[in-house]
């Protein structure tokens, strides 16, 4: 049986970092958290009202720091959030340290020309951090900070042009610039804070692991959704230079244009500043834009695997994994990246619900 324990700990000083334990539960009712690409972690632990430690719990929210430790290893960390609770059981939330990041905005009118992304990343990270008092963040420390490139596995920096930002949250400007990495380039570029509290951005963060879950071996059950009606071919992008001259730009793809009728999209680039920028980007968006998006959450027989950041895992977020499923309409036999993972230990049993979508690129 897996061993879970919560631990509760208040924050201490003027950067509000993890401090005293002050209460640690080894017989929760229910024990949940998850992980998703470049999005805030979760967390949720039900403690029945009768726990002689529960009542230490209100004197601290909004600020106390949780871990949830698996068979010794702690793999998740983050803030005690809201409750809810009746005459016998409360269940309290929590939020991954990326959460902080929302807290904090940028300055009005910060602008940047010609600048890569790592610089724009590592200066927001700095104003989430230190550039103001008291904020929840301040503890936090800087990992590593990577240069997203302009090709798959390429080495040449992503430049932007132009960008400019009024009061912008410090999480949104983070989830903005992987997106912008990204393209639709085959790169995972991600960020995160992990759950002791190390701010990392990746260039190109997971690989194909030696992992292969079949239905219905090792899943045991699957939700598969097809979205084909969001399939493009015929792209109008739009930019806007310097000098108010506006940029256009229109890219196709014929033989699909052909086979599955025109479909058109407008789309506005507004960190695009010059012509071959936004060929390359347009084209990149085509690339996918042909692509039928498919997310596949699945959740895996007890004891078929074992989560992210424990000692024995081999696989995470990112990684591209074997899937296997052919049952009715559903046919699939190939390598899928993982998106996002839940977690879920109750009574003893320890379920877990991976993720899964297409790469990013073609």
């Amino acid at each position: 049986m897996v061993d879970y324990r919560v631990q509760v700990r208040d924050s201490t000083g003027s950067n509000f970092g993890p401090g005293n334990l002050i209460a640690e539960f080894r017989e929760a009712v229910n024990i949940g958290w998850g992980e998703y690409l470049n999005d805030v972690p979760e967390a949720f632990f039900t403690i029945s009202q009768d726990d002689p430690n529960i009542t230490v719990l209100r004197a601290h929210r909004n600020k106390a720091h949780i871990r949830i430790i698996r068979d010794g290893t702690t793999v998740w960390g983050g803030i005690l959030g809201e409750w809810s609770a009746n005459e016998r059981d409360a269940i309290f939330y929590g939020y991954g340290y990326s959460a902080l990041l929302h807290l904090i905005v940028t300055d009005w009118n910060v602008a940047y020309s010609s600048t890569q992304i790592n610089v724009i990343v590592d200066d927001a990270f700095d104003r989430a951090k230190s550039d103001l008092t008291s904020t929840l963040s301040g503890w936090l420390t800087k990992g590593t900070i990577e240069a997203p490139v302009t090709t798959s596995g390429g080495a040449t920096p992503i430049v932007l042009p132009s960008y400019r930002m009024f009061h912008k949250r410090i999480l949104a400007v983070m989830q903005e610039m992987a997106a912008i990495a990204i393209g639709d380039t085959t790169n995972v570029v991600t960020f995160e804070v992990t759950p002791t509290g190390t701010f990392n951005f990746w260039k190109n963060r997971g690989s194909d692991v030696a992992v292969d879950w079949r239905y219905p071996e090792q899943i045991q059950s699957f939700d598969e959704g097809a979205i084909p009606i969001l399939r493009r071919n015929d792209l109008f992008g739009v930019g806007i230079n310097p000098n108010d001259i506006t940029l256009r730009d229109n890219e196709t793809s014929p033989s699909d244009i052909t086979t599955n009728g025109r479909r058109q999209e407008p789309l506005f680039f507004p960190w695009v500043r010059d012509s071959l920028e936004l060929e390359r980007v347009l084209l990149l968006r085509l690339s996918r834009a042909v692509r039928e998006d498919i997310e596949i959450p699945i959740i895996l027989f007890p004891g078929a695997t074992v989560p992210p950041r424990t000692p024995t895992s081999t696989w995470g977020l990112g990684d591209r994994v074997g899937v296997r499923m052919n049952r009715g309409v559903t046919s699939i036999n190939t390598r899928l990246m993982v998106a996002g993972y839940q977690v879920i230990y109750v009574r003893g049993v320890e379920r877990i619900r991976p993720i899964l979508q297409e790469r990013p690129g073609t």
